[in-house]
């Protein structure tokens, strides 16, 4: 299956996976490691790797697993009504907006 265009927009403007790129430049000795990434990142991420694949669709199965595992955590406690219920906000609020005497 052909990578789509915004699986292949979110490799390519990844900021971790262009760093590592860089890196792994830099690693190959590559003159102008920064400048080779920036000039050729379209490529790279397009590029067949490892057989059948591509960075693209590596980062793209990578990016759903990360979304699901996401989905999968509690609530922050502060964003969680289960956990800081609107009626505690609320007699937190007037207790001291207008505290009893």
């Amino acid at each position: 299956m052909a990578d789509t265009t915004a699986q292949h927009i979110a490799a390519r403007d990844d900021a971790d996976l262009r760093a590592r790129l860089v890196a792994s430049a830099e690693q190959s000795q590559i003159p102008n490691p920064a400048g080779f990434v920036e000039s050729n990142i379209g490529k790279l991420v397009s590029t067949e790797i490892g057989g059948a694949t591509t960075l693209t669709a590596v980062h793209a199965y990578t990016a759903e697993e990360y979304r699901l595992a996401l989905l999968a955590l509690p609530k922050k406690p502060g964003a969680d009504p289960a956990a800081i219920t609107d009626p505690q906000l609320s007699e937190a609020v007037q207790a001291v907006w207008n505290p009893e005497p």
